[in-house]
């Protein structure tokens, strides 16, 4: 990423992207305004809300663009969200015989 010569900050807008089947399930994009920055350095963290996802197959792909020379960099990975398991009914003993 290239440093503006005023601010000594890049300028980046990033955005994510969940797919399922080639379809587009969740999309969020932030802009230069949005993430922190220390300096040359930009660390970026994001909660991506998989517990509203089906269980399957999915593919995320993030997206970081230079505001400032416009190269683009993409990174994607697949993951698969789980089925939760259903808790079994404990079984209960009968009452001691008194």
């Amino acid at each position: 990423m290239k440093l503006d010569e005023a601010s000594h900050k890049t300028s980046v807008s990033v955005a994510y992207r969940i797919t399922k089947d080639q379809q587009e399930i969740w999309r969020m994009v932030e802009t230069p305004d949005h993430l922190h920055q220390g300096g040359e350095q930009l660390t970026i963290e994001r909660l991506i809300p998989v517990a509203s996802l089906a269980p399957g197959r999915y593919s995320i792909e993030v997206t970081a663009i230079d505001l400032l020379t416009n190269d683009t960099v993409i990174r994607a990975a697949q993951f698969t969200v789980k089925a939760v398991p259903t808790s079994k009914p404990t079984s209960t003993l009968p009452p001691p015989n008194s």
